[in-house]
């Protein structure tokens, strides 16, 4: 008899939540949801920089026909051609890691 009447005693001891309990608790969470601060997504490129040394080399293939044309079979014997090949390539060059390490300090964020 003893275990019977324990177990009625604590289920007559157990404590009733209230109707608006459930109202409650989800408009807490949704107040706690609301006071954390929503991470930005950083948009990154797909890492596909190709595309820029496809533009270089076309630049250096129509400057090599043009030179090509000019010097009457030797583009190499021109010094601006030389210049112009250097130039074209360094600055391809810059702009290709400029963009390499832009890419790399969004995602390092």
């Amino acid at each position: 008899m003893e275990d019977k009447e324990l177990k009625e005693l604590m289920l007559a001891s157990k404590l009733k939540a209230s109707e608006n309990l459930k109202d409650r608790i989800i408009h807490q969470i949704n107040a706690e949801k609301g006071l954390i601060p929503k991470s930005h997504k950083v948009k990154t490129s797909n890492g596909s920089y190709f595309y820029i040394l496809r533009v270089m080399y076309l630049f250096l293939l129509i400057l090599a026909a043009y030179f090509y044309f000019q010097t009457d079979g030797n583009p190499f014997q021109s010094q601006t051609f030389v210049i112009s090949t250097l130039f074209i390539a360094s600055t391809f060059s810059l702009y290709w890691f400029v963009n390499v390490y832009v890419d790399y300090r969004k995602t390092k964020v």
